[in-house]
């Protein structure tokens, strides 16, 4: 059995590489996979993102902590943290996405010309359909054999095919990263309600809907502009945090009432500080208090046509027993949850907006079918919580045993086929 490999925050020089850096933008701007991207989605990406990764105080320089080491002990996988730049056995080498631009050419080289085992970028967590096939690409292109470099990222085909021949692996594996950390003490992390007898009952219900929103993007603004046209968010408990005025025109497009009227806006007893930490913070009550959950799924940049993608956000839902209005800059979100084996509550929640290809479309039927769908009665109340508890048990016994399962025999093929 294949030994995983990482480092955790090992320190390779002082600084990070901006000329490999530059030299991989250079080369992503003529990328035949970012013209087929754009052929897709008409979305053109330049040059990639100007910021490089991992370039601050506690992380320049260094070989991070992969972010699938949140899941890797979920599987069956021996792991090692070494602190040299490659194992002394060979094995499986897991580098994390933001630490390639912080290696020195030597460590580069050591790693991606003289390592003899399987090399595997992790880019888990986060969603970016593209960047990973053109960094094999840029290696061959600088000479390097990438017959042992498989390169995985979270946002599957909407039908979970892989791409063996470029060693291009695209799963849910975000869901295993927020899983691990679920099961971990980590305080950043999604944590159980505490009463869920409370969190079930009826009677404890206040508002139509729970709605969250962390710092803006332009289709948080936007569909919040609609509800506010559209006067859906009477009885909707709603947060909107950090505003970003560049986003601000989102909002115009959707409605001429004052922005500053309803952004920012934060519930009594939220995280304060860390956004990171937000993302994942609840306070039990806003969840037992209301019927429903919108939750809005963001993709600002990196769109491709054959993407489904929920995130921790939707897995909230799941693990709180709330049905679930769920919209993001793919369509098909609702069928998609149920080709993984979820229940979407489509017989009682209104969700025609699902199948609409276009964003603003998708939007504006979405406030129309929240305001079509009644807030429950008693009876129809326990045949919706039917449903959530068919949801969290298929989370915990199916689904993640099997995307951990998945997540192994993908790995044994990849790494079988580069040897």
């Amino acid at each position: 059995m294949q030994t995983l490999y990482y480092h955790k925050d090992f320190s390779v020089s002082d600084k990070s590489n901006y000329e490999l850096f530059e030299s991989y933008r250079d080369f992503f701007a003529n990328s035949h996979h970012v013209k087929i991207l754009t052929n897709h989605t008409g979305f053109v990406e330049e040059k990639y993102q100007e910021e490089l990764e991992g370039d601050t105080d506690f992380q320049r320089g260094k070989l991070v902590e992969p972010t699938a080491c949140r899941f890797l002990h979920l599987t069956k996988f021996p792991t090692s943290q070494i602190n040299t730049v490659v194992p002394n056995h060979n094995g499986v080498l897991v580098i994390a996405w933001i630490s390639i631009f912080q290696m020195t050419q030597e460590v580069f080289e050591q790693i991606f010309r003289d390592y003899q085992g399987h090399v595997l970028i992790d880019d888990t967590f986060e969603t970016h359909t593209v960047r990973s096939l053109v960094f094999r690409d840029w290696l061959q292109y600088l000479g390097y054999d990438v017959s042992n470099i498989s390169c995985w990222t979270n946002g599957p085909n909407y039908d979970h095919s892989q791409d063996y021949d470029n060693q291009y692996i695209r799963h849910n594996w975000l869901h295993l990263c927020e899983y691990g950390r679920y099961l971990s003490n980590n305080s950043n992390r999604i944590k159980d309600i505490e009463d869920i007898d409370a969190l079930k009952s009826y009677k404890n219900k206040k508002y139509k809907a729970l709605y969250l929103n962390g710092h803006s993007t332009s289709q948080r603004e936007y569909l919040l502009g609609l509800f506010a046209e559209n006067n859906a968010l009477d009885d909707v408990l709603y947060s909107f945090r950090d505003p970003i005025n560049v986003y601000s025109q989102s909002w115009r497009d959707a409605t001429k009432l004052n922005r500053d009227d309803y952004i920012p806006k934060k519930l009594p007893d939220d995280e304060e500080n860390s956004r990171t930490v937000r993302d994942r913070f609840k306070q039990d009550k806003w969840w037992i208090e209301s019927f429903y959950n919108i939750n809005v799924e963001t993709n600002v940049n990196w769109k491709d046509h054959n993407l489904r993608l929920i995130t921790e956000k939707w897995m909230k839902s799941i693990l709180y027993y709330t049905p679930s209005f769920n919209i993001g800059d793919y369509h098909g979100l609702e069928t998609y949850q149920k080709s993984l084996g979820f229940e979407n509550y489509a017989g009682y929640l209104v969700k025609s907006y699902d199948h609409i290809q276009d964003w603003k479309l998708r939007c504006k039927t979405l406030v129309e079918n929240f305001k079509d769908t009644p807030i429950p009665t008693e009876i129809d109340w326990q045949f919706l919580m039917g449903i959530a508890e068919h949801n969290y048990h298929h989370l915990h016994e199916k689904y993640i045993p099997n995307l951990v399962k998945t997540f192994e025999d993908l790995l044994e093929k990849v790494v079988d086929k580069s040897s």
